[in-house]
């Protein structure tokens, strides 16, 4: 069984949304990105009506 961290996956995801929502990104509608200090990545993306976040993650157990 290949082992996935659920933290590292969910960055790779959110790194995604961040990258497509900047490219979307038109001056009448901003999205709001914010990044961890420490490491650079997106915490929070909200465009419109969506949100992602990394603040509520949790591991789940299989």
């Amino acid at each position: 069984m290949q082992k996935i961290d659920p933290a590292e996956f969910t960055i790779d995801e959110l790194l995604g949304v961040a990258e497509y929502v900047g490219n979307l990104n038109i001056p009448d509608h901003p999205a709001e990105i914010t990044f961890s200090q420490t490491y650079g990545y997106p915490t929070s993306i909200s465009y419109e009506d969506g949100f992602w976040s990394l603040a509520q993650f949790q591991p789940t157990s299989p």
